[in-house]
């Protein structure tokens, strides 16, 4: 029994297909790209209390000198402090003080150590608590009742009168009663040495 020999074609083709089956075989699998795991605070999050850092976990582990992250607030104002901090696959930035409601942007653009960038944003809203205001009003006083004037009595206004009204006798009046005694005397005088006279005769 004879069996038809394959033309040339059919060689060629099975040849190829052994090849791409062999190939299949011995590819190593595709690398998985690096991402982003988690974030605090999470994205999309609405916070009371404002956070002193922001952090970043991804699925494989950061290089320090090519991570960046940036936070800005709805005024503009970038809210990041000195340099990210990178630890495993984490990345993290302290964050300076802030009081403005507001929806914040955390965009950051990182390096895996293998060389893979990733850059994205996640999202937070900041809705601080507004301060009570009832504590902070101070009572109002309560009225003082008016102090009494006193009533100057008769007597009290007598007694304000100056001592010289008082004493009943001016100094004028003095010099004449003393004037009226002198002229008094001088006459009495007169008057006894003429019965004097009158007697030696």
């Amino acid at each position: 029994m004879t069996f038809p020999v394959p033309s040339r074609r059919a060689r060629v083709c099975a040849v190829c297909l052994a090849a791409l089956a062999c190939t299949g075989l011995s590819a190593p699998p595709a690398a998985a790209h690096t991402g982003l795991n988690s974030s605090d605070p999470a994205d999309a999050a609405t916070l009371a209390a404002w956070p002193a850092r922001v952090r970043l976990s991804f699925t494989d582990p950061m290089s320090q000198p090519y991570s960046k992250i940036a936070v800005t607030g709805p005024d503009g104002r970038a809210y990041g402090l000195g340099e990210v901090q990178v630890e495993g696959t984490a990345a993290a930035l302290d964050l300076a003080p802030s009081t403005a409601p507001g929806r914040y942007q955390v965009g950051y653009r990182v390096v895996s150590k293998d060389g893979h960038p990733v850059t994205g944003t996640v999202t937070f809203t900041y809705t601080p608590t507004a301060p009570s205001t009832a504590a902070a009003v101070p009572p109002a006083p309560s009225p003082q009742p008016p102090t009494p004037t006193p009533t100057p009595s008769p007597g009290t206004a007598a007694d304000a009168q100056p001592a010289r009204k008082r004493s009943g006798i001016s100094i004028p009046q003095a010099a004449a009663g003393a004037g009226l005694l002198a002229l008094a005397a001088t006459a009495g005088v007169f008057a006894l040495r003429r019965r004097q006279v009158r007697h030696a005769r």
